[in-house]
């Protein structure tokens, strides 16, 4: 499959700002042979995301962690 999904868990008591994407992608920077695979780059929250963080489409999934217990 060479697809790895790598998930970026943020802790705020607020929605989560743009600003992740460039955290994220230093921490990605530091894959080795990140060419050779797939990033499907998940984003986990405890509020959520900025509005302006979800249309610009830069993570495949966006969960809010009160979504995985349900």
């Amino acid at each position: 499959d060479h697809v790895y999904t790598v998930c970026e868990i943020k802790y705020l008591r607020s929605k989560v700002p743009v600003r992740v994407i460039a955290e994220f992608e230093q921490k990605l920077n530091l894959l080795p042979n990140r060419d050779k695979y797939k990033i499907h780059k998940v984003l986990i929250s405890t509020e959520g995301a900025v509005d302006s963080l979800i249309h610009q489409g830069y993570f495949d999934e966006i969960l809010v962690l009160k979504d995985l217990f349900l």
